[in-house]
């Protein structure tokens, strides 16, 4: 019927399944999962699975020919075979028997590894420390006095210190102030 017994093993499972089922369109699909919404769907369940053989993907397993030379051996005899779950027993008794439960619903694993992501960043210490504004809104009589000569609330005030070799720049800008000015700001 198949050009493999691979194949005709594969073909079996899924020409018995629409026969048992009704619905030829139905196929076994290789993951638990699948298994499970099939198991839900069309109220069928295969019996006789072994329990040394995980259920998977046969192409993706090693020794895989020999595993289903053994499935087809078992279905062959009659002791793999698919059946219709009963009326009275609910899926989800099947599902939790069978150690599937119900399947959780996953995201789909991106194809590299640097997608669907962002990349955490080192955090460091800033280079310049930020300070705040770099002009103030309103200029007071206070700006007119020497820098050097500037008192803060708790005493003079202190400049950072520079790093070793590193030469402070002061440079004094005019600032023209208007005392009684009729524009309102």
């Amino acid at each position: 019927m198949y050009a493999t017994k691979h194949t005709d093993a594969r073909g079996i499972l899924r020409l018995k399944i629409g026969n048992i089922s009704g619905d030829s369109q139905l196929e076994m699909v290789w993951t638990p999962g699948a298994y499970a919404e099939l198991v839900r769907d069309a109220r069928v369940r295969l019996c006789g699975w072994p329990t040394d053989v995980p259920f998977e993907n046969l192409s993706d397993m090693v020794h895989s020919r020999r595993i289903t030379k053994r499935l087809q051996a078992l279905w062959d005899l009659g002791a793999l075979a698919w059946e219709k779950i009963p009326k009275d027993v609910s899926v989800t008794e099947e599902l939790t028997s069978i150690g599937l439960g119900l399947p959780s619903i996953s995201k789909p694993r991106a194809a590299r590894k640097d997608v669907g992501g962002t990349h955490k960043r080192r955090a460091m210490q800033a280079m310049y420390p930020r300070s705040g504004a770099k002009s103030t809104e309103f200029v007071t009589e206070a700006d007119e006095s020497d820098p050097t000569e500037l008192e803060g609330e708790h005493g003079p005030l202190r400049v950072a210190p520079l790093a070793k070799g590193a030469r402070r720049q002061l440079e004094f800008k005019s600032v023209e102030i208007i005392d009684e000015s009729d524009v309102e700001l």
